[in-house]
Protein backbone atom coordinates (compact mmCIF):
# COMPACT_ATOMS: atom_id res chain seq x y z
CA UNK A 1 0.00 0.00 0.00
CA UNK A 2 1.52 3.32 -1.13
CA UNK A 3 0.95 6.28 1.18
CA UNK A 4 2.02 9.89 0.80
CA UNK A 5 2.34 12.03 3.92
CA UNK A 6 2.52 15.83 3.95
CA UNK A 7 1.48 18.94 5.86
CA UNK A 8 -1.23 21.08 4.22
CA UNK A 9 -1.67 24.89 4.21
CA UNK A 10 -3.53 24.74 7.54
CA UNK A 11 -0.50 22.92 9.02
CA UNK A 12 -2.50 19.72 9.41
CA UNK A 13 -0.70 16.40 9.02
CA UNK A 14 -2.25 14.65 6.01
CA UNK A 15 -1.92 11.28 4.39
CA UNK A 16 -3.03 10.02 0.99
CA UNK A 17 -3.61 6.33 0.49
CA UNK A 18 -2.95 5.91 -3.23
CA UNK A 19 -4.63 2.51 -3.60
CA UNK A 20 -7.92 3.56 -1.91
CA UNK A 21 -7.72 7.11 -3.30
CA UNK A 22 -8.48 8.63 0.10
CA UNK A 23 -6.93 11.60 1.84
CA UNK A 24 -6.98 11.61 5.63
CA UNK A 25 -6.40 14.70 7.73
CA UNK A 26 -7.13 14.88 11.43
CA UNK A 27 -10.39 12.91 11.76
CA UNK A 28 -11.70 13.62 8.26
CA UNK A 29 -11.46 11.60 5.06
CA UNK A 30 -12.16 12.56 1.49
CA UNK A 31 -11.85 10.90 -1.88
CA UNK A 32 -9.12 12.26 -4.11
CA UNK A 33 -9.23 12.40 -7.88
CA UNK A 34 -6.22 11.41 -9.86
CA UNK A 35 -5.67 12.97 -13.23
CA UNK A 36 -2.99 11.86 -15.64
CA UNK A 37 -1.05 14.72 -17.13
CA UNK A 38 0.85 14.94 -20.35
CA UNK A 39 4.43 15.22 -19.16
CA UNK A 40 5.82 15.97 -22.57
CA UNK A 41 7.10 19.42 -23.41
CA UNK A 42 6.89 20.72 -26.93
CA UNK A 43 10.26 21.33 -28.58
CA UNK A 44 12.11 19.54 -25.80
CA UNK A 45 15.18 17.60 -26.63
CA UNK A 46 15.37 14.74 -24.18
CA UNK A 47 18.64 15.41 -22.39
CA UNK A 48 20.10 13.20 -19.69
CA UNK A 49 19.31 15.90 -17.12
CA UNK A 50 15.84 16.99 -15.96
CA UNK A 51 16.30 20.39 -17.56
CA UNK A 52 17.66 21.86 -20.76
CA UNK A 53 18.73 25.41 -21.62
CA UNK A 54 17.88 26.53 -25.14
CA UNK A 55 19.55 29.68 -26.48
CA UNK A 56 16.92 31.56 -28.48
CA UNK A 57 17.70 32.86 -31.95
CA UNK A 58 17.60 36.67 -32.15
CA UNK A 59 15.24 36.38 -35.11
CA UNK A 60 12.70 34.19 -33.26
CA UNK A 61 9.34 35.56 -32.12
CA UNK A 62 9.99 34.28 -28.59
CA UNK A 63 13.31 36.19 -28.40
CA UNK A 64 11.71 39.38 -29.71
CA UNK A 65 8.77 39.11 -27.26
CA UNK A 66 11.10 38.68 -24.26
CA UNK A 67 13.40 41.45 -25.51
CA UNK A 68 10.46 43.87 -25.93
CA UNK A 69 9.11 43.09 -22.46
CA UNK A 70 12.57 43.58 -20.93
CA UNK A 71 13.33 46.70 -22.96
CA UNK A 72 10.01 48.37 -22.11
CA UNK A 73 11.08 48.71 -18.46
CA UNK A 74 14.88 48.87 -18.89
CA UNK A 75 15.27 51.34 -21.79
CA UNK A 76 18.64 53.14 -21.53
CA UNK A 77 19.51 51.24 -18.32
CA UNK A 78 21.56 48.42 -19.81
CA UNK A 79 24.38 48.10 -22.29
CA UNK A 80 23.78 44.80 -24.08
CA UNK A 81 21.78 41.58 -23.87
CA UNK A 82 24.23 38.74 -24.34
CA UNK A 83 21.68 35.96 -24.77
CA UNK A 84 18.15 34.92 -23.95
CA UNK A 85 17.58 31.30 -22.98
CA UNK A 86 14.45 29.23 -22.51
CA UNK A 87 14.68 26.87 -19.54
CA UNK A 88 12.91 23.57 -20.27
CA UNK A 89 12.45 21.71 -17.01
CA UNK A 90 10.24 18.65 -17.10
CA UNK A 91 9.56 18.72 -13.36
CA UNK A 92 8.49 22.40 -13.49
CA UNK A 93 6.22 21.64 -16.42
CA UNK A 94 4.54 18.73 -14.60
CA UNK A 95 3.92 20.93 -11.55
CA UNK A 96 2.49 23.66 -13.77
CA UNK A 97 0.24 21.17 -15.61
CA UNK A 98 -1.09 19.71 -12.34
CA UNK A 99 -2.06 23.12 -10.95
CA UNK A 100 -3.14 24.82 -14.19
CA UNK A 101 -6.75 23.55 -14.14
CA UNK A 102 -7.29 24.81 -10.59
CA UNK A 103 -5.79 28.19 -11.44
CA UNK A 104 -8.02 28.45 -14.50
CA UNK A 105 -11.12 28.06 -12.33
CA UNK A 106 -9.99 30.49 -9.61
CA UNK A 107 -8.02 33.23 -11.38
CA UNK A 108 -8.41 35.56 -14.33
CA UNK A 109 -6.32 35.57 -16.41
CA UNK A 110 -5.66 31.89 -15.75
CA UNK A 111 -2.21 31.87 -17.33
CA UNK A 112 -0.75 34.18 -14.69
CA UNK A 113 1.56 37.13 -15.13
CA UNK A 114 5.02 37.41 -16.60
CA UNK A 115 7.33 38.79 -13.91
CA UNK A 116 11.07 39.30 -13.55
CA UNK A 117 13.31 37.65 -10.95
CA UNK A 118 16.85 38.77 -10.19
CA UNK A 119 19.65 36.46 -9.10
CA UNK A 120 23.36 35.75 -9.28
CA UNK A 121 24.67 33.57 -12.11
CA UNK A 122 25.34 30.81 -9.54
CA UNK A 123 21.74 30.97 -8.32
CA UNK A 124 20.53 30.97 -11.94
CA UNK A 125 22.03 27.52 -12.45
CA UNK A 126 20.38 26.28 -9.24
CA UNK A 127 17.03 27.80 -10.26
CA UNK A 128 17.24 26.17 -13.71
CA UNK A 129 17.71 22.78 -12.05
CA UNK A 130 15.68 23.07 -8.84
CA UNK A 131 13.03 25.73 -9.60
CA UNK A 132 12.54 28.89 -7.55
CA UNK A 133 13.36 27.94 -3.99
CA UNK A 134 13.39 30.19 -0.96
CA UNK A 135 16.57 28.52 0.33
CA UNK A 136 18.36 30.61 -2.31
CA UNK A 137 16.71 33.78 -0.91
CA UNK A 138 19.04 36.57 0.10
CA UNK A 139 22.02 35.18 -1.80
CA UNK A 140 22.10 38.30 -3.95
CA UNK A 141 21.45 40.68 -1.05
CA UNK A 142 23.90 42.95 0.66
CA UNK A 143 24.55 42.44 4.36
CA UNK A 144 24.47 45.49 6.62
CA UNK A 145 25.64 45.37 10.23
CA UNK A 146 24.65 47.84 12.92
CA UNK A 147 25.52 47.94 16.61
CA UNK A 148 23.08 49.13 19.24
CA UNK A 149 24.09 50.77 22.51
CA UNK A 150 24.26 47.44 24.36
CA UNK A 151 26.74 46.01 21.87
CA UNK A 152 24.49 43.43 20.21
CA UNK A 153 24.72 43.07 16.46
CA UNK A 154 21.72 43.43 14.18
CA UNK A 155 22.10 41.97 10.71
CA UNK A 156 19.84 43.05 7.86
CA UNK A 157 19.77 41.03 4.66
CA UNK A 158 18.63 43.47 1.99
CA UNK A 159 17.93 40.61 -0.41
CA UNK A 160 15.22 39.37 1.96
CA UNK A 161 13.87 42.71 3.09
CA UNK A 162 10.26 41.49 3.44
CA UNK A 163 11.22 38.14 4.91
CA UNK A 164 12.59 34.96 3.43
CA UNK A 165 10.94 34.15 0.15
CA UNK A 166 11.19 34.37 -3.62
CA UNK A 167 10.48 37.83 -5.01
CA UNK A 168 9.28 38.77 -8.49
CA UNK A 169 8.99 42.20 -10.06
CA UNK A 170 6.81 43.66 -12.78
CA UNK A 171 9.65 45.83 -14.07
CA UNK A 172 13.05 44.51 -15.18
CA UNK A 173 14.60 47.78 -13.97
CA UNK A 174 13.71 46.85 -10.38
CA UNK A 175 15.12 43.32 -10.72
CA UNK A 176 18.28 44.72 -12.27
CA UNK A 177 18.99 46.70 -9.08
CA UNK A 178 19.16 43.46 -7.07
CA UNK A 179 20.78 41.15 -9.63
CA UNK A 180 24.33 40.51 -8.46
CA UNK A 181 26.86 40.90 -11.32
CA UNK A 182 29.43 38.19 -11.94
CA UNK A 183 33.18 38.83 -12.40
CA UNK A 184 32.52 40.07 -15.97
CA UNK A 185 29.85 42.48 -14.65
CA UNK A 186 27.08 40.48 -16.33
CA UNK A 187 23.71 40.10 -14.60
CA UNK A 188 21.12 37.33 -14.81
CA UNK A 189 17.38 37.99 -14.74
CA UNK A 190 14.56 35.46 -15.23
CA UNK A 191 11.23 36.22 -16.86
CA UNK A 192 8.76 33.74 -15.38
CA UNK A 193 5.03 33.10 -15.71
CA UNK A 194 3.67 33.37 -12.16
Amino acid sequence: MLQIQFINKKLERCQINVSSKEEEYQTRKRTVRRKRIDSSLSNVKKPDANFHRVVLLKSSKEYIDVLNRFDSTMKNNYFEILKIERIQNERWYKQYAVHHDGFTQRYTPPDGRLLFHDCSSTSADKIAQECFNQTFAGLNGKINFSLNMKGSVRILFVGTIYGKGVYFHEHARYSNKYAKPNASKERTIFLARI
